[in-house]
Parts: structure tokens; C-alpha cells; sequence
């Protein structure tokens, strides 16, 4: 069995698109593993920076997302083998219209969507998603041979939407280079506290608003700095942060590819993910290997882990709700060092990628028979 996964992109790990860094992981744990994997990517350019063990197709995309290289229908006739499509992300036009090719070569495909269907994601662009979500993308849902979510509440959410697909349940993963040595680590019991947010600079998605908003709180700014890096729109977050006139408490940072995320967090206290909606929450894993306290919301895939190692609180993405996980954080600083640690151990033992890769091509294989 081949296993092809498809992605807006090129699967470049260093480009802070956490759906891209999955995949690339993911087919390189299952091609160490032994499995035949290709990634095919659909992308403006076909400039690859990055090394790879797996084989990689790219494919020009077009202004018109609805329609597909034409060397891409040429490849699916060429796959004289058994095969299972993995389709990565949500509401792209690109993969509707492949997997409409990919069933009528007579393969089967699994949607992935990396974000839950909650009414959060529904939230903006209200009118355009629900429109696309009625013409398209229940359509590649309910065509599906299974859906692989990162958390299983995000199938219940597709239960009530009406989607009866079968389900894989896996959390994400981390590959070996995003691991640190334990020596590395140091943990501050006095001073003001160091807050971070590392990630794409979605405001509404990632609840950026919200955080920096909950600065705007004397009791908070009285005892805490933050620090927001990442990939996207620096002017619009600088403008919210002005509107609060919090220069002085909030600084924003452009995207370090060349550092490891570990290592950036390492250098911070508090890790903050209070996002809308959130599929799984890469950065607050990679803030669990760098034995950080997080802040994250109750409704991202990885809250229930970090509830469960005791490593961090959970809050609504509320300002009030953030304000108090804050200060609840602060009031147990004494005890950082030891649910950092729990939380570096438990995403040690439970969120290897070279595991679970293998455990989730076993799931694909029953999909195929």
C-alpha cells in the first residue's frame, strides 16, 4: 500500500505553517517505518528548500482554486498500485476538487482536517464558509473512506454537522530534532514573568486579541511581560496592541525559522494558546518539551493532555478567563519546575511522531481493506 499525502504547500517544516510541518513529519516517521510514502503538494513554485526522505510531487496551483494541474490527473493514471490519499487542512478548494479525481480513479481518501468544526471556526467569514461548507466541503467529508482528527471530541462535532464517516482519533507529534536536552533547561522563581505566544499571527483564530487584551488588566501587566512571534500580518497586531497602549508590556516579534521552537520557548515562562479553535496545538506540545507552564484553551485538542500531566490551566477564549489563568499561574510559580517537567515527560512518553506514524499507517491499512 501507498500511502500519498496532499497538502496546500510544499510539507516545508520551516515555514511556520503547523498542517505543512505535520505532514512532512508524519510521511518521514512512516517512510522510516518502512511504508511507501509520497507527499504531493499544490503550490505556486516548485523551489524545495528543505530535505526530505519521502518522494515529493508539487503541482502548480492556479488563480482559479477550483481548477487542478493538469499533471495532476496524469500522476493519479499513472498509480498502478493499491493507494490512500490523506487530504490535509480545511475549506481548500484544491482538495475538493482532488478528491473528486482521487474517487474517480477508483481510490479511496482520508480527510484530515487539522481544525475541529466547531462554531468558532464558523465564526468569521460566516456567509462564505457556510456557503462553501453546503457546495463543498460536507461533500469531501461524506466521500471520505475515514476522517483522522486530533482530538475525539472534534467527532462529535461532525456527528452533529450530520458527517457519519468513519473515524481515526491520533494526537500530533514531534520529531526528534524538536526535542532539547533537559540540561538546557532553567526555571526563574523571581521576576517579572515572561509570557510567549509562538504560532500564525491569526488573530481570531489564535484568540490574539483576547490575550493581549487581558494585558490591558492592571493585575496582570503589574507582574507579567508578553511576547508574540510568528508568521503574518506584524502591523495589525502592533495596532491592537497600541489601541491598549501596552508598548511598554507587549512586544511583537517576526518569525525565527532558524532557531527550533523549543528552543525560543525555553527562554519564557508562560506559554499562551487561547485560540477560538484549535485542532491539536503544535506549540503548546513543543512548549510541554521545553518543560514550560501553558496557558491554553479548553477547547484545543491538546487541553485534555495538559489537564491531565498537570502541567498548565485551561481557559475559555475569554479575556476574563485568560485574565485569571494568568494570575492562577502566577500564584504557583513555586511549582513551575515540576509540571513543566510532568508535562515534558508525558509528551516524551505519549507524542513521539516516530510512534505514533507507525500506529496511524496501521489505520490507514484497515481503511484500504
Amino acid at each position: 500500500m501507498k500511502i500519498i499525502h496532499l497538502v496546500l504547500g510544499k510539507a516545508n517544516p520551516n515555514k511556520g505553517n503547523g498542517v505543512n510541518k505535520l505532514v512532512h513529519f508524519l510521511a518521514t516517521s512512516q517512510m522510516n517505518a518502512g511504508y511507501d510514502v509520497e507527499v504531493w503538494g499544490i503550490t505556486h513554485n516548485a523551489n524545495v528548500q528543505h530535505s526530505h526522505n519521502y518522494t515529493l510531487r508539487l503541482f502548480k496551483s492556479s488563480r482559479f482554486r477550483f481548477l487542478l494541474s493538469r499533471n495532476f490527473n496524469k500522476n493519479l493514471d499513472s498509480l498502478k498500485q493499491e493507494c490512500i490519499f490523506v487530504l490535509h487542512s480545511v475549506f481548500i478548494p484544491e482538495l475538493y476538487m482532488a478528491s473528486l479525481y482521487i474517487r474517480k480513479y477508483g481510490y479511496k481518501y482520508i480527510h484530515m482536517p487539522h481544525d475541529p468544526y466547531s462554531k468558532a471556526m464558523f465564526g468569521d467569514r460566516k456567509l462564505l464558509k457556510k456557503l462553501y461548507w453546503l457546495l463543498c466541503e460536507k461533500k469531501l467529508l461524506q466521500n471520505s473512506s475515514a476522517i483522522q482528527t486530533l482530538d475525539i471530541r472534534h467527532n462529535d462535532l461532525l456527528k452533529k454537522l450530520g458527517i457519519s464517516s468513519r473515524f481515526i482519533s491520533f494526537p500530533n507529534g514531534f520529531n526528534e530534532s524538536d526535542n532539547i536536552s533537559e540540561d538546557e533547561l532553567l526555571f526563574s522563581k523571581t521576576g517579572r514573568i515572561k509570557c510567549f505566544y509562538l504560532g500564525r499571527l491569526d488573530i481570531y483564530n489564535k484568540g490574539l486579541d483576547l490575550l493581549i487584551e487581558a494585558f490591558n488588566n492592571r493585575d496582570v501587566s503589574n507582574i507579567a511581560n508578553l511576547v508574540i512571534q510568528g508568521v503574518g500580518d506584524l502591523s495589525k497586531i502592533r495596532s491592537i496592541i497600541n489601541k491598549f497602549k501596552l508598548r511598554d508590556i507587549i512586544r511583537v516579534l517576526p518569525a525565527n525559522f532558524s532557531t527550533p521552537p523549543t528552543s525560543l520557548i525555553k527562554n519564557y515562562n508562560i506559554f499562551c494558546l487561547p485560540s477560538r479553535f484549535e485542532g491539536f496545538g503544535l506549540a503548546a506540545m513543543e512548549a510541554m518539551l521545553a518543560a514550560r507552564v501553558i496557558l491554553v484553551s479548553e477547547d484545543a485538542g491538546i487541553a485534555k493532555h495538559i489537564e491531565k500531566c498537570g502541567c498548565g490551566v485551561l481557559v475559555q477564549p475569554q479575556v476574563n478567563s485568560i485574565i485569571n489563568g494568568i494570575l492562577k499561574l502566577s500564584a504557583i510559580r513555586s511549582e513551575w519546575k515540576k509540571m513543566g517537567l510532568a508535562g515534558r515527560a508525558y509528551a516524551l512518553q505519549h507524542f513521539s511522531m516516530a510512534e505514533l506514524a507507525k500506529k496511524i499507517a496501521i489505520e490507514y491499512e484497515l481503511v484500504c481493506k
